[in-house]
């Protein structure tokens, strides 16, 4: 039964008397969610950069992925850079450009369109955190009377991924992300192609999953793109990112930590440690979370290697965000084995109003909102690891400052404006 919308692969049923209905192979491809590597990511640049293709409903296209239609007559993916207003799948991107995104044009004839990813738990124990990360993309504007629309975010954790309807006409069973909702950025606009790369025709979107994910079991997400009222918007999604975080992770430090606290100071946060003891000890990291579960590396301090004598440690989160802070050291020996220390929390609320700028993802340009309460401002820049990268100061002409950040690294920022009276705003932004 092709382009079944009841399991994941082709439906395989065999009448006879005590046999074993054998799964049929497509079933049980999936990402693996492994220990020892724990992240994932897709880009799309294997879909097509001209011409069409096929890829079927319910059929497995890159590894782990499957697209199901609400009309299954269909097979084709077209490549395309939003110039068309034809219903269809597409592989979005400029001209035989390899860097690909995957989207649709949604339609009464073409129908409906779900993209679904398959992992599965390999690693041996719980997965206790899943993060969800990916741009999404406007590659077309679909009419002058064309609202905003969508591309919603789902997922399902199963044993059994074949017992899941696919269908993007069901959500039954399926557990809503807003986080994780594309919202067209361009609405009411003649209709025609966009850039879907450009930062003002695209956004990033990341969150946490709540639900821990039992060995061997399946994560299932799916992004859906409804058939919405008048000509649609062409739509997709890139660079989708998992990463996970294991139970057993979570294991006693070899040193002799006699302390591990944190405080406020100024407008970072403070993190102090001492050892009584020490072997064979490289290094540490310092990592961060926003949910005590998934955590991030935000820096690195050298360790002692070997002592018997008491030693202190200290490191500045420069970019600390409003909330519940959950902080942990990950210790590593010269021979590579890694061990983590127990978890401590803080409040951090901004001391300093958001000073405005946009847009907050950009490889080039930062624009500048300057408050009217100074002629000038000092302007710094502020890297993820504490160090000052820019510093200038500006006249406020025209209410507004365009700031050129094509040589700074990739990475998250703070930009920190100070008036004259000592007034200071803040906001991160992040450089691709």
């Amino acid at each position: 039964m092709k382009g079944a919308s009841t399991g994941f692969g082709k439906g395989i049923f065999v009448l006879a008397v005590l046999v074993l209905i054998a799964l049929p192979a497509t079933l049980v491809a999936q990402v693996k969610m492994e220990k020892h590597s724990k992240s994932y990511r897709q880009s799309f640049d294997e879909l097509p950069a001209s011409g069409t293709g096929a890829w079927a409903s319910g059929q497995e296209y890159l590894p782990g992925w499957r697209v199901t239609r609400s009309v299954t007559t269909d097979d084709k993916l077209t490549a395309g850079n939003g110039s068309s207003n034809t219903g269809g799948l597409y592989s979005y991107g400029s001209n035989n450009s390899s860097d690909r995104a995957l989207g649709a044009v949604t339609s009464l004839n073409a129908g409906e369109f779900a993209y679904n990813l398959l992992l599965q738990n390999k690693t041996g124990a719980t997965v206790s955190a899943v993060e969800v990360s990916y741009y999404g993309e406007q590659w077309r504007s679909g009419s002058v009377t064309t609202n905003v629309q969508h591309i919603s975010c789902w997922y399902i954790i199963t044993d059994n991924p074949s017992a899941v309807n696919l269908s993007p006409k069901t959500d039954i069973g399926w557990t809503e992300v807003p986080a994780l909702h594309f919202k067209s950025p361009v609405n009411r606009t003649a209709g025609g192609a966009l850039n879907g790369n450009s930062p003002a025709n695209r956004s990033f979107l990341a969150t946490f999953l709540p639900d821990e994910i039992p060995a061997e079991h399946y994560l299932l997400l799916r992004w859906k793109d409804a058939d919405e009222p008048e000509m649609d918007h062409g739509l997709a999604i890139d660079d989708v990112s998992v990463s996970w975080t294991v139970e057993d992770d979570y294991i006693v430090l070899p040193v002799e930590l006699m302390n591990f606290k944190a405080s406020i100071a100024d407008d970072f946060i403070v993190l102090d440690w001492d050892t009584a003891s020490e072997t064979e000890n490289d290094f540490y990291e310092v990592e961060r979370s926003l949910n005590g579960h998934f955590f991030q590396s935000i820096g690195k301090v050298m360790g002692a290697g070997n002592s018997s004598q008491t030693i202190h440690y200290t490191f500045k989160d420069m970019l600390p965000v409003a909330g519940t802070l959950y902080y942990r050291l990950k210790q590593v020996d010269f021979n590579k084995k890694v061990s983590y220390s127990s978890i401590i929390a803080k409040e951090w609320a901004p001391s300093a109003p958001k000073a405005i700028l946009f847009p907050t993802i950009t490889s080039e340009w930062l624009t500048v909102e300057l408050p009217h309460t100074s002629s000038s401002h000092m302007m710094q820049v502020i890297s993820k690891a504490g160090h000052r990268v820019m510093t200038q100061t500006i006249s406020r002409r025209g209410g507004y400052y365009v700031l050129d950040v094509s040589g700074l690294s990739r990475g998250t920022y703070l930009l920190v404006l100070q008036d004259e009276q000592g007034q200071k705003k803040t906001q991160q932004f992040i450089k691709k």
